[in-house]
């Protein structure tokens, strides 16, 4: 399986018993700087970023698989220690998801966390995890796919003696694009309230109430959630009109 990180893909991943996946270089390093990936510069998920170790006079357990429906690349690790227990997991997609799974965080030898996450190791892009072992357990989804670019275009338009707004705007070219949210708030107001989703470029709104001044703002998002830019906002005077206007 081929797996996109950071703008590369990688056929060949290395994932050591210390608790991270490296993706150049197998570094047997633990509770290091996640932004450099402890200066080395390379791309990193440091899935427990804390002093795991093999435990003398307990056991430890660590290994991966690759499944299939959907694609995917499983690393589990797994120690025992005085009868406590710490395991946890990675979970690869194919798409670029990942998920870290934890599933127990029981031996408090371990509870130093320098800050789990991912990074490209250079020093700018990474995302880093509350402490694993305070929420356990718990469930952490990352990507590192930009979102969809804010849509454009945006217009509107409402018929004489109407009841509602048309809003249209030009299509997103993403391939993956799952649709579009819809705003509005009064022009007196700050609060802004999401009037719906629609997978097509346009959108009725039928709460409108004549003589109020609204402005309207879309988003697009796509199948993996992640959410544009606000698009640039319209403003709608919805009162009595003579003609079919348009903004």
């Amino acid at each position: 399986m081929s797996f996109p990180f950071y703008g590369q893909c990688y056929d060949f991943i290395y994932i050591n018993r210390r608790g991270s996946i490296w993706f150049e270089n197998n570094h047997d390093l633990c509770h290091f700087n996640l932004p450099t990936a402890a200066g080395t510069n390379e791309p990193v998920m440091a899935v427990y970023n804390d002093s795991l170790r093999h435990i003398f006079g307990g056991y430890s357990f660590g290994g991966s698989r690759e499944l299939t429906s959907p694609n995917r690349e499983v690393a589990r690790w797994k120690y025992g220690y005085n009868g406590d227990t710490t395991e946890f997991e990675a979970v690869l997609f194919s798409n670029g998801t990942i998920h870290f799974d934890y599933l127990r965080c029981d031996i408090q030898q371990f509870f130093n966390d320098n800050g789990s996450g991912i990074s490209s190791g250079d020093g700018g892009r990474y995302q880093v995890i509350p402490t694993v072992y305070e929420n356990v357990p718990s469930l952490y989804v990352f990507t590192t796919d930009p979102p969809p670019g804010e849509p454009k275009d945006l217009r509107g338009n409402y018929p004489n003696k109407s009841n509602f707004v048309n809003l249209l705007w030009a299509s997103n070219p993403e391939p993956d694009l799952e649709g579009y949210n819809i705003y509005r708030r009064n022009i007196d107001s700050t609060l802004i309230e999401k009037l719906g989703f629609t997978t097509s470029n346009n959108f009725t709104d039928t709460t409108v109430q004549l003589g109020n001044t609204y402005v309207y703002r879309v988003t697009a998002i796509d199948t993996l959630n992640l959410e544009s830019y606000y698009s640039d906002s319209i403003i709608i005077e919805y009162g009595p009109r003579t003609s079919n206007d348009s903004l």
